[in-house]
């Protein structure tokens, strides 16, 4: 069994029935949807701490993968000393714990407010930061996880079923409760904000030689400008180990964080790069028929 924090995902499928790689589809998913939820856990606390999933292991016989989850902190002067990420950690394990359990009830038979409320009670019990009381989360931004959660629940056939196991606690999801959340709130008033990570390619324009300003890209005919905050890339580039030319791209994961009014405009956009995979050299210039 993995180390407390840590996640084990089992899944069993039907080993003769259709392509293998509908249960890895199955099992990415699943991450993507766990990084949402903590993403918007994290909210609650402290918007400075990220956390990330790193591979551990995969078994085959029923689809197993085990996931280490790593936690840091842009600002650890705001939190308390004491083995902080300790406690955020045992505090991501019962809030997705708490989220799995809600999404297997009965359509409405809990409003997600009710969930956000509980998350909250969670944070406060981490005790993290000198504060009496920690931010409420937005049930339009945990929705958008829980709904991708849901709808890979609709991907097992029958006879498939997905277990997960948080901390020392494992849990047999309801992979027939396959309702959508964000389609049982209730209608949102004022600002709403989303968020949605995308894996992207993006040219170059200027980078940041300082590690104090936004790297300049561009996507297809758009320019884009954007933090990197990948701090183990960063800290590789600065000391020498990707160097980069003109014409060369990242390809990366960037974030776009929304903000839109009452009456679903666009207001505000923010594009951070949180994950850089690599660096995509740009192609040779072709020789010159002037060259001797």
């Amino acid at each position: 069994m993995p180390p407390e924090g840590d996640i084990e995902i089992k899944i069993n499928y039907r080993d003769a029935d259709g392509s293998p790689a509908r249960v890895f589809d199955i099992a990415a998913g699943i991450i993507r949807s766990f990084e949402g939820i903590d993403r918007a856990l994290l909210d609650s606390i402290d918007s400075s701490i990220a956390t990330e999933f790193i591979l551990e292991d995969v078994e085959k016989s029923s689809l197993r993968v085990v996931l280490k989850n790593v936690l840091r902190s842009l600002d650890d002067d705001a939190l308390r000393t004491l083995d902080w990420k300790k406690q955020v950690g045992i505090y991501l394990v019962k809030g997705k714990y708490a989220a799995l359990e809600w999404l297997d009830q009965k359509p409405g038979a809990e409003r997600i407010e009710d969930l956000t409320e509980r998350i909250r009670q969670l944070a406060v019990e981490t005790d993290v930061r000198h504060l009496p009381d920690y931010a409420p989360i937005s049930p339009t931004r945990l929705a958008q996880p829980l709904d991708e959660f849901q709808r890979i629940k609709r991907t097992f056939r029958d006879g498939e079923g997905l277990t997960v196991t948080l901390g020392k606690e494992e849990y047999s999801v309801d992979v027939k409760s396959d309702w959508i959340p964000s389609e049982h709130i209730e209608e949102a008033k004022g600002a709403q904000d989303l968020s949605n990570d995308m894996d992207l390619v993006l040219t170059i324009r200027k980078p940041d030689m300082l590690g104090k300003s936004m790297w300049q890209f561009r996507h297809g005919k758009a320019n884009l400008s954007a933090p990197i905050t990948d701090e183990t890339w960063l800290y590789e580039f600065h000391s020498g180990k990707h160097p980069v030319v003109p014409g060369d791209a990242l390809r990366v994961r960037a974030r776009y964080e929304s903000q839109y009014d009452d009456n679903g405009t666009l207001i505000d956009q923010k594009v951070s790069i949180i994950k850089v995979y690599g660096k995509v050299s740009a192609a040779p210039s072709a020789p010159s028929l002037f060259d001797s």
